[in-house]
């Protein structure tokens, strides 16, 4: 990735529990000048600003710092979310990949955000189920748990090295470069499509009881996975969306003409 490219990338913080690692992560994305640093944290927690100056040896004022309480607002302008993991794992429609990958996977995105999870948890599964790959941070199997702020280093150092630092110059796999770098493009859906069609499609689902004996929300998640590896554009969601608006209307249709039928009858036997 280009020193360019490098300057889009944003680091977006899930609920974190110490400031500490709030200010590691603030002096990370300025030593490595990357697009600023995005914390997604409980409205109520407060965040003393000389604390933060502190931490961060007074990078805080040299960076862009948001603050959010929740990841859909804070991820709304992006258009590729990487999750990180301190070990390889698989999540629903989640591939792992090394660090390493990091920069292709990223290359033809506008605006990438890297999400770390809560230092005790990780990233939930509400949060991983909005990313569209996962990062494996390499560690010792002996002692694998990174500290927050050292994990945003050790990705920042890997997007903004040299080819000519990199010991492995082989290309990904041909499955990564075409199934995720040449798929995420700037017509990316947004986050809050991506939510708002998940939410959609459950309230129709659980209405019409779709797919019976099934649960709604498992169904949706797999449709919205099924919908990314088709490579969504921006009015890809509405279009599927609009299916099941007429699924909806179909059965609301069908249920209002039993009820006058019902009534019909009812008449009749009066």
């Amino acid at each position: 990735m280009s020193y360019e490219n490098h300057q889009r990338i944003w680091i977006c913080l899930c609920s974190p529990n110490d400031i500490r690692n709030i200010g590691g992560a603030m002096r990370a994305v300025a030593n490595f000048k990357l697009a600023g640093l995005k914390v997604i944290i409980e409205p109520e927690v407060i965040l003393p600003e000389e604390e933060l100056k502190a931490y961060s040896s007074g990078a805080y004022q040299y960076i862009d710092f948001n603050r959010y309480s929740n990841l859909i607002e804070a991820t709304k302008d992006a258009d590729f979310l990487v999750g990180t993991s301190r070990r390889t794992r698989s999540h629903g429609h989640l591939k792992s990949y090394q660090s390493t990958d990091l920069v292709q996977l990223m290359q033809s995105c506008r605006s990438p955000h890297i999400l770390f999870g809560n230092e005790r948890v990780g990233l939930s599964y509400e949060e991983l189920d909005l990313c569209h790959a996962l990062i494996e941070i390499h560690s010792d199997a002996s002692f694998p748990s990174l500290n927050l702020a050292h994990a945003v280093v050790c990705l920042a150092y890997e997007i903004t090295r040299s080819p000519s630092q990199k010991q492995d110059k082989t290309l990904l796999d041909e499955e990564l470069v075409g199934s995720i770098t040449k798929r995420f493009i700037p017509a990316q859906t947004s986050s809050l499509e991506d939510e708002a069609f998940l939410r959609r499609v459950i309230e129709v689902c659980d209405r019409i009881g779709f797919p019976s004996g099934k649960n709604a929300e498992t169904y949706a998640r797999k449709l919205r996975s099924l919908l990314r590896r088709a490579q969504p554009k921006a009015g890809d969601y509405g279009m599927i969306l609009g299916v099941f608006r007429e699924l909806d209307r179909l059965q609301r249709l069908s249920q209002s003409k039993r009820s006058d039928s019902g009534q019909t009858e009812s008449s009749k036997e009066q």
